[in-house]
Formats: C-alpha cells, structure tokens, sequence
C-alpha cells in the first residue's frame, strides 16, 4: 500500500535510520577543543609565569609607559583607531576609562 502523495509505502520514512556510532574523544582525531581551548590556556599561563620570573615586568612596563607619553604616542593612537573601527560594536554595559570624553 502506498501513499497517494509521497508515493511511497506507508509507515516508511524517506530515509533508513541513522547509525549509531560512539562518540570520539574531541582530541583523539581533532585539534578543535571545542570551547575553551585547554590547550591555548595552559601555554598562555606558562608563558606568563615564565615572565613574570624573568623580573622584567617593571623593565617593560616603564617600556610601554615610555612609548605612550612619548615619541610612539600618534602611532600608538592611530593603531588603537584602526581597530576600532574594525570592532563590530562595544558593550555598552562595559565602562573602559579610557581618559577622554567618548
């Protein structure tokens, strides 16, 4: 017996079923963690750790202060400008002192 409309028999779907297959450990064949990539993280805290016991912490701050008060200052700027413009939007429910009336 069939039906009239999808000329199939009845009781029957369009497709067989789906095979179940088990489920693979994200990191046995991929290298997408999915979110939060574990990985990432813990080289990121390693190399902040390295640095942080390097003792140059204070060397480069004074570094960077340097660069924003002096000569790097426009530079700094107009790259600070270019990504902005490049951001979608901002979080209006997120407060940035930035140090100018935006």
């Amino acid at each position: 017996m069939t039906d009239a409309k999808q000329k199939r028999p009845r009781g029957r779907s369009k497709s067989p079923p789906a095979q179940s297959t088990p489920a693979q450990p994200a990191s046995a064949k991929s290298p997408n963690e999915g979110e939060g990539n574990r990985t990432a993280a813990r080289q990121y805290n390693e190399a902040t750790r390295e640095f942080i016991a390097s003792g140059k912490v204070d060397e480069q701050a004074e570094a960077a202060r340097r660069a924003v008060e002096g000569r790097e200052r426009a530079e700094l700027e107009r790259a600070e400008a270019t990504g902005r413009e490049r951001m979608k939007e901002e979080d209006p429910n997120v407060h940035r002192d930035r140090g100018d009336d935006r």
